[in-house]
């Protein structure tokens, strides 16, 4: 697991996304030791959309509607 703070980033950006690019491994941001952010290759935050579209779907099928409270 790759974790870099904002202030690393913020050098060494080129790099940093060459290497998820390259990985498809996260990056995960931090500031003042609290996580920020999560920086991913762009096909792989494709494919987590479409997964979490099918996955509410198939949710939807088997739950019938939701009702409001």
């Amino acid at each position: 697991m790759n974790i870099l703070p904002v202030s690393e980033l913020r050098k060494k950006i080129s790099s940093v996304l060459k290497e998820v690019e390259e990985t498809g491994e996260p990056v995960f941001i931090v500031q003042y030791s609290n996580p920020r952010a999560v920086l991913v290759n762009y096909e792989v935050f494709n494919q987590l959309v479409k997964d979490m579209e099918e996955l509410e779907a198939l949710r939807a099928k088997v739950s019938g509607p939701r009702r409001s409270a």
